[in-house]
């Protein structure tokens, strides 16, 4: 699974706020984006709610996207087949499917797609354009098609088929290759569309958490008529075009990006839902109410003032707790504290022990570190407060999180050093371990008060605080961690299920190789077999032994996880937030529901 990339541990805010550090990171993608001073905002239309953001959109293709900004756009103009039940994030409704059935072993789907849906151009969307849109992201296989290969292994259709075949009346012979039923994905009739899992790395084995992947953007309805009339598809690479451009079925169209400036989203004058009955809509449904402009605003103070004067609506941004508490007393502003889960699938923190290294490979010696960090210290200093501690590898407020009810890893001087006895070293440690972490404010404060910690007892560290780019150089598959030891380690969600967690913390040779290096035979079966179970019962118990496992081997330190909240302005109406409705942190599900009063 793909690591987020906001680096948090100040507040961010986006519609909604987060514990955040004070660079700006897109999520999911591991990219840092530079934020440069904007071009005055965009003017302000009618009935137009304005978001002051830090970051702006990098790719706008729902087949190559990964970052926050990204899905965070997308999702107002494409849809997909489902999306998540208002802020639920274990239910769901239909979007461009009104129904869908599965076998009673959950191998197979059957979706069951809405008529008379048309992209924002007037082109007709219907099972066969699903299909296209599907195969389309698998063979472009850019960073987020893992969703749809964990579940999905085919490479037989290429781009040949895709860049000539009709899918608005297709021929006999292209229905031959869309109806195969050998495929994993194929087309029942035109509105009717199968997926068969178990074929992808997560192996011959159901997937709990099928659904939760279908309301990805990898998964939207794509128009192959304007996709092959800008350039088509080719396999292992973007389209250029569409990296700016775009054709949904969506409530919003793209009126105007500016990059670095603002993005204005007005609503779609022909969007194929306004004409359903009242009794058919949705949250993920319904015709936008208003308009959209998100500026790109450099300076947080800026963006505070604009929220305060009523010229911003939402904030994208970083800020330091003292700027939250700040606002929290502002007549006009809604601050709203949420749920662990909206903290959990921006970023959870901890510290790594290369369990390979030389004396990280003894138990006492990991158990002696995770009793020697003090835990309340680091959460009031670099997280301000607004953090609490978890214990992993499945995050607090997801299904199955510590399902025995562990307490968290507590500071103990006197058993950490007993520990450290037990180990063969009273008197600690002989030299020195470069300790790893994303250079950042916050960052290194929390690697300062981690070095002073271990110094007493005897491990000595040196801080190698490095930049983004380069941490993802060392921790990403080849690169050199093992020089690394011990360092500071996060993830984020890129849907909620418990095993997008643990396949990349647990797991050697995920997207990012565990710099833990633990590679146990008995946890890494666990992983898969829990990932693979619809039995929830079973689910519990299998993430429970995963958890104790972990626990009782001291792994890793869970460190803390951050704070979340809203903050917009109070006029603003109809807010649906939702954890992963257009990714974290940006946690307002669709803007389509919104309006001020």
């Amino acid at each position: 699974m793909n690591k987020n990339s906001k680096i948090i541990v100040a507040v961010v805010v986006v519609i909604v706020l987060i514990i955040a550090s004070a660079a700006a990171y897109d999520i999911l993608s591991h990219k840092k984006t530079a934020v440069t001073p904007p071009p005055p905002p965009a003017p302000k239309p009618p009935s137009t709610i304005i978001v002051d953001a830090q970051t702006s959109p990098g790719d706008l293709d729902p087949g190559v996207a990964s970052t926050t900004p990204d899905w965070g756009v997308i999702q107002q103009i494409y849809q997909t087949l489902v999306a998540y039940n208002g802020s639920s994030v274990t239910s769901y409704v239909g979007q461009l499917a009104y129904k869908w059935t599965h076998g009673p072993n959950y191998f197979n789907w059957t979706f069951y797609l809405r008529q008379n849906v048309t992209f924002s151009n007037g082109d007709p969307f219907n099972a066969y354009v699903e299909w296209y849109s599907i195969y389309r992201s698998m063979l472009m296989n850019q960073s987020e098609s893992f969703i749809l290969w964990q579940n999905f292994n085919d490479t037989s259709i290429g781009p040949s088929f895709l860049n000539s075949a009709n899918f608005t009346s297709p021929t006999p012979s292209e229905l031959a290759v869309m109806e195969n039923t050998s495929l994993p994905i194929y087309v029942v009739n035109k509105y009717e569309i199968h997926f068969t899992v178990g074929s992808g790395y997560l192996g011959d084995s159901p997937y709990a958490y099928f659904l939760a992947t279908m309301t990805t953007p990898v998964t939207a309805a794509v128009d192959p008529i304007y996709i092959d009339q800008h350039g088509g598809v080719v396999a292992d690479q973007k389209n250029t075009w569409m990296v700016d451009h775009t054709m949904g079925t969506g409530f919003y169209v793209l009126q105007n990006w500016v990059p670095g400036s603002y993005i204005q989203l007005v609503k779609n004058p022909d969007y194929w839902a306004a004409s359903l009955p009242a009794s058919e809509l949705n949250n993920a449904l319904s015709p936008a109410r208003s308009n959209v402009t998100i500026d790109f605003v450099a300076v947080a103070a800026t963006a505070i003032t604009n929220l305060e004067s009523g010229t911003a609506n939402i904030l994208s941004f970083q800020f330091s707790p003292t700027a939250v508490s700040s606002l929290m007393s502002v007549k006009g502003i809604t601050v709203q504290q949420l749920p662990a889960i909206y903290g959990s699938t921006q970023a959870t923190w901890y510290v790594y022990m290369n369990t390979s290294a030389q004396y990280f490979s003894n138990e006492d010696v990991r158990a002696a570190i995770v009793h020697a960090i003090n835990y309340t210290e680091i959460i009031q200093t670099a997280f301000g407060g607004y953090a609490s501690e978890w214990v992993g590898p499945v995050p607090a407020g997801f299904p199955d999180y510590n399902p025995s009810n562990l307490s968290p890893y507590q500071y103990n001087l006197t058993l950490a050093k007993q520990e450290m006895s037990a180990a063969g070293y009273p008197n600690g440690l002989p030299g020195s371990f470069q300790f790893l972490y994303v250079q950042s404010t916050d960052l290194t404060s929390a690697a300062d008060i981690i070095a002073s910690n271990l110094k007493q007892i005897g491990i000595n560290i040196t801080l190698a605080g490095v930049s983004l780019t380069a941490y993802d150089g060392i921790t990403y598959p080849g690169g050199n961690v093992s020089q690394y030891p011990l360092g500071l380690e996060y993830y984020s969600a890129d849907y909620v299920s418990p095993d997008d967690y643990t396949q990349e913390i647990v797991v050697p040779g995920g997207s990012s190789w565990p710099p833990s290096d633990w590679n146990n035979a008995t946890a890494y079966n666990l992983t898969y077999e829990a990932a693979a179970t619809t039995n929830q019962t079973l689910a519990l118990q299998l993430y429970a032994n995963l958890t104790e496992l972990m626990y009782y081997n001291y792994i890793d330190a869970w460190l803390a996880i951050p704070y979340t909240f809203a903050i917009y302005s109070s006029n603003l109406q109809g807010v649906v937030l939702n954890p992963m409705g257009s990714a974290a942190p940006n946690f307002v599900m669709y803007y389509n529901t919104e309006y001020l009063t």
